[in-house]
């Protein structure tokens, strides 16, 4: 009896200090070197309890490495701007998480390169971190080893495309007032599952023209070109299709801008681009002016190099043309949470949506916002917000609105010239200034204000940030942790 009750004792305390010391534990199999123009394969094994709530994965990466998953525990995974991240909005029951990722290296990079990581979830309310230790490999180029698709390239009409590739013809108005949209696709010998996928402005449906034998769906903004099996001739490397727009509602405050994806499978996994604009005649596709061009290693950095630096893009550039007004915006991650959302004013009666006109003009009439009991049945609690010196001061979690990021400091009174006389605030964050404007408490609150400064102002990229005791987080996290709703 006597020897049963210390061994109970002994696992209580045991139990006891796992509870305080524990935490969460991570183990990984990166290796220390590999060979450029390789693949390998990573397994990261997460220890984290009981944990069931939110949490991310965030490893960052060198350039010319390229990430994709093979499994995430149910994780929802992205590669962007050189960081591979999973989303598990709640996390799985097992104690354990399991994920593998696959790196592959391209054949220029050669060093000693850095992956570093983060593992960051919600523990009682409360965001925690686990730092990932930076971790060294040495990347060897190997004489002789090269990815022919990597260093091919081809130039029609004065502009480059890669093998797998597609482009945008700048869209255009035809005479009977239709806009005109094609794509140029780059295929390469790809022969399975393709998929163009086009997100449309606001007040258009789209009509196909040229279909080279996919299934074309429009579903809401969001326009689909799939193939089972991509076109199989050898004239097909490079074929393209149309599709026309109708204006249906007008939006005038809006840019024009389309945004899409050219989606297909290689090496059984699906392989993901971003379709460039480019001002170039696409309505017939001339193959004799198809040219080849084989890039030398250091073009092949160059390039790399190149397109890390493209993705950063200053929306204030030197030019000083302001994202908003010429429809040159950088993405930020967090908009994609709202890519498929109706805006505030789609949710409006006719009623309601005729009085929030009549306020919106005489916002850009006089320079004045409804106080709340003129609109609140209407717009809700989007009183213009409390303007004070110390921004940072706040504690828990609030939301403001972002209007522009760029790498050149400009004055604060410079958004006048935008129609925005709040007091804006700038912030240095992971080497951007950022800039915002107003103080939000809950979500619903800071989306409304958002959607007016979309229909008062010529800035149609504004998106709402959320922070923690001022310290900058993803909306996701702080609705989890204020337990708050998304709302569309």
């Amino acid at each position: 009896m006597f020897k049963s009750l210390i061994v109970l004792l002994n696992v209580g305390l045991l139990l006891f200090l796992t509870n305080i010391f524990g935490g969460v534990d991570i183990k990984h199999s990166f290796p220390s070197k590999v060979n450029s123009g390789t693949q390998f394969t990573v397994e990261i094994s997460i220890d984290k309890g009981e944990l069931d709530r939110y949490a991310r994965l965030t490893l960052e990466v060198p350039n010319g490495f390229k990430v994709t998953s093979r499994e995430t525990s149910g994780g929802q995974f992205s590669f962007d701007d050189q960081k591979a991240i999973i989303h598990w909005y709640n996390l799985p029951y097992d104690e354990v998480l399991k994920v593998i990722l696959v790196f592959d290296v391209a054949p220029p990079i050669s060093g000693d390169l850095i992956i570093s990581g983060s593992f960051r979830y919600i523990d009682n309310n409360q965001i925690q971190e686990k730092t990932i230790a930076p971790h060294k490999i040495q990347v060897t180029q190997i004489e002789g080893v090269t990815d022919l698709l990597a260093s091919k390239r081809y130039k029609y009409k004065e502009i480059t495309l890669k093998p797998i590739d597609c482009i945008r013809q700048k869209p255009y108005m035809n005479e009977d007032n239709e806009i005109i949209v094609n794509l140029l696709v780059s295929k390469s010998s790809l022969s399975s599952f393709g998929k163009i996928e086009e997100q449309l402005p606001r007040g258009y449906r789209a009509v196909a023209l040229k279909t080279k034998g996919s299934i074309f769906q429009v579903s809401g903004r969001i326009l689909k070109f799939l193939w089972m099996e991509l076109p199989k001739e050898e004239s097909d490397k490079m074929f393209i299709v149309s599709y026309k727009l109708i204006q249906t509602e007008d939006y005038p405050n809006q840019a024009f801008i389309i945004n899409g994806t050219f989606s297909y499978s290689q090496d059984d996994r699906t392989q993901t681009i971003s379709i460039a604009e480019r001002n170039i005649d696409l309505n017939e596709f001339e193959a004799e002016l198809l040219e080849m061009h084989e890039l030398s290693k250091e073009e092949q950095f160059a390039e790399l190099e190149q397109e890390s630096q493209q993705k950063k893009v200053d929306v204030l550039a030197d030019n000083d043309n302001f994202s908003g007004i010429s429809g040159l915006a950088t993405t930020d991650k967090l908009k994609e949470m709202e890519k498929d959302s109706k805006t505030f004013e789609e949710t409006l009666t006719p009623e309601e949506r005729a009085k929030y006109a009549e306020l919106t003009q005489k916002v850009k009439e006089t320079g004045e916002y409804p106080t709340i009991d003129d609109s609140k049945d209407v717009v809700g609690e989007m009183k213009r917000p409390e303007i004070t010196s110390t921004p940072w001061a706040e504690q828990g979690i609030t939301y403001k609105v972002q209007i522009a990021a760029g790498h050149k400091l400009v004055k604060k009174d410079y958004f006048k010239k935008f129609n925005i006389n709040e007091t804006v605030h700038v912030e240095l964050h992971e080497g951007w200034h950022k800039y915002t404007i107003g103080n939000f408490k809950v979500y619903k609150d800071a989306r409304d204000y958002r959607v007016k400064i979309w229909n008062t102002t010529p800035i149609s990229d504004a998106f709402v940030c959320a922070y923690s005791s001022g310290n900058r987080i993803t909306v996701q996290e702080a609705l989890m942790i204020a337990n708050q709703k998304w709302f569309k």
